[in-house]
């Protein structure tokens, strides 16, 4: 390829001619420094030249390398395995069109996933925005309303409150000027036995004989027998506690005394015991032995069954009522037996009416309670079983289990039912609690009640300082209570309005999962490799199912040589040492293109340029807009 020099701009002829003279030397010396046309001696040498008209030259020879003015390495911008090559090489290719594609399913998941990401990211920015999702901020509606609702009755509450804690103080304020009288206090008792629970049991009357019976209450009915003499009969309701001694007769089947005529079976009455102890009794009875050799025992047991009997004994043969007894011991104290007396004879045997007995033992102490309590005195109750011997009790009480004050001993008597016993106690303090029991003791032991508790009175002016103390405590608390309901609304309020810290920290994350979301986009968009470049494919390095290295896409050129020269052309007078001076210089080099990492090459092989270096030196005889013939 050739082009035309530019002609260098002529200087005229009287120019030249002018300045040769005064040049001479100084372009004869520039170009021996030049080019080495001579050596420099050690004394100066006067030259001289013949000036003459001609054209100055200078030329410059390199070699350089053609390439593609536009070329490009394109690889994908991840690695994955390949799913589609569309292309081969040699084929041409426009700017955009599609060359090869990835397995974008891990791409399209990640990019899935960051917009579900954003899209939370979003609403959570419009919640806090308005300060909650609808349902709660119809939550915290409902709260706030809820809330003042609550401090208009907690306030009314506390109106009445302090109402209240005036009214004490006004009541107070009048107790005093009364003196403080008392006021009622309630005790509270025990009525239970430490020795024991009474019995029920039934009471049946009988006679015989002479038609005496004996006499008991109960619930029941009585059948009395008699032979030659009057019957008796009772009924009677109610409960019968079995006490110590107590004798209560009882009528049962096998117990109903049975005659037949005067000169039969004998007659048998039994009686009421005698000779009482904790062991032991004399049983008495009468028998009639109609004329008849007869004798006699007694059964006794701690049932209607028995069990035991004493000895058989003579009663005669006589046709009177003979008065007959047994005594028995071992018996445990305290006990209830069953007896009955047995006459027999020729003619049969004849069972007297089945009676009972309770053996003495320890008197029994019932703790009641204290009653009609003041602010100093009490009356203290309770009940005492002597247990059928003298008996006398007292009251112990105090402020602490061990009491530490008795009241003077009094007599229970002896009998064999429990009696009422009281004391009145003074000489106590106001409004105090106490704890008490009652004492029992007898020939035969001690009996201590349960601990039972009473009250005194307290004084008016005690009770309203303490309602007054109450009531402050209670204002106090309500006072509390409101405030903690202020706070309530507070927040409620509060959480109904947009947080700006939470605001910035939401609108923040949405920033950052909106960039997330174009990454995961642009990966996705990237699993479809395109041409950068319109040009032809000069290399394909993999295929289908080959893993490739994502390493986007670099720019190289080609690698042809070729050689070129640069000759500046003038004229003037000064031609000929122009071109003595402007003797040819050439130089070689090469420029090696780019090595190529990509998947795919394309290259423009439509515009090709020449790159050529110089050496520095030559640069110097080449100027900008210089022609140059370049082959």
């Amino acid at each position: 390829m050739k082009k035309k020099l530019r002609n260098l701009s002529k200087r005229t002829l009287g120019f030249y001619s002018a300045l040769v003279a005064a040049l001479g030397a100084v372009l004869g010396l520039g170009l021996s420094s030049i080019f080495g046309a001579s050596t420099a001696s050690s004394s100066a040498v006067a030259r001289t030249v013949s000036v003459s008209r001609g054209t100055v030259q200078s030329s410059v020879t390199t070699s350089g390398n053609i390439s593609p003015q536009a070329a490009e390495s394109v690889n994908f911008a991840e690695s994955g395995t390949l799913s589609s090559v569309n292309v081969a090489v040699g084929a041409t290719v426009k700017a955009g069109q599609v060359l090869a594609t990835i397995d974008p399913t891990t791409a399209q998941q990640n990019l899935t996933a960051a917009q579900s990401a954003l899209s939370v990211a979003q609403q959570t920015l419009t919640s806090a925005q308005q300060g909650g999702t609808s349902s709660q901020l119809a939550q915290n509606s409902a709260n706030l309303n809820s809330a003042e609702l609550t401090l208009q009755s907690d306030e009314a509450t506390l109106a009445t409150d302090k109402s209240n804690l005036t009214a004490a103080q006004k009541q107070l304020s009048a107790d005093e000027a009364l003196g403080c009288p008392a006021t009622v206090a309630g005790s509270s008792g025990a009525a239970s036995s430490s020795s024991g629970s009474s019995s029920t049991g039934s009471s049946t009357a009988s006679s015989s004989g002479s038609g005496s019976s004996s006499a008991g209450s109960g619930t029941g009915s009585g059948t009395a027998n008699s032979s030659g003499g009057s019957s008796g009969s009772g009924a009677g309701s109610g409960t019968v506690s079995a006490n110590v001694t107590s004798v209560t007769s009882t009528s049962s089947p096998a117990a109903t005394q049975t005659t037949t005529a005067p000169t039969s079976a004998p007659a048998a009455t039994t009686e009421t015991p005698t000779a009482l102890s904790t062991s032991g009794a004399a049983l008495p009875g009468t028998v009639n032995p109609a004329g008849q050799d007869t004798t006699y025992y007694f059964q006794y047991g701690t049932t209607t069954s028995y069990g035991s009997s004493t000895s058989s004994a003579d009663a005669g043969s006589g046709t009177a009522d003979t008065a007959v007894s047994a005594s028995i011991a071992s018996l445990a104290p305290g006990t209830t037996y069953d007896y009955r007396l047995v006459a027999t004879n020729a003619s049969g045997t004849t069972y007297g009416a089945a009676q009972s007995f309770t053996t003495n033992a320890a008197p029994q102490a019932s703790t009641g309670s204290g009653s009609s309590a003041t602010t100093t005195t009490v009356n203290l109750t309770g009940t005492v079983n002597p247990g059928g011997v003298a008996t006398s009790y007292v009251f112990q009480y105090g402020t602490t289990s061990g009491f530490g004050h008795t009241t003077p001993s009094t007599s229970a008597g002896s009998g064999t039912s429990a009696v009422s016993a009281s004391t009145l106690v003074t000489g106590l303090k106001a409004n105090t609690t106490y704890v008490f029991r009652i004492v029992a003791t007898s020939s035969l032991g001690t009996a201590r009640g349960i601990t039972g508790t009473f009250s005194t009175a307290v004084t008016s002016c005690s009770t309203d300082q303490t309602t007054i103390t109450n009531d402050e405590q209670t204002v106090s608390r309500q006072n509390t209570t409101d405030a903690q309901q202020v706070q309530t609304i507070a927040s409620a309020k509060a959480a109904s309005a947009s947080d700006p810290t939470t605001v910035a920290q939401d609108q923040a994350q949405v920033t950052s999962d909106q960039s997330t979301v174009t990454t995961d986009q642009k990966l996705v968009n990237e699993t479809t490799l395109t041409a950068p470049i319109s040009g032809t494919v000069t290399a394909v390095t993999a295929t289908v199912g080959n893993t490739v290295s994502g390493s986007g896409s670099s720019a190289s050129t080609g690698s042809s040589t070729t050689t070129g020269s640069s000759t500046g052309t003038g004229s003037g007078a000064g031609g000929a040492a122009a071109g003595s001076a402007g003797s040819t210089a050439s130089s070689s080099s090469s420029s090696t293109s780019s090595t190529s990492s990509g998947f795919i090459t394309i290259e423009n092989l439509k515009g090709l340029e020449v790159v050529a270096p110089f050496a520095e030196a030559d640069a110097t005889k080449l100027a900008v807009g210089q022609p140059a013939t370049v082959t």
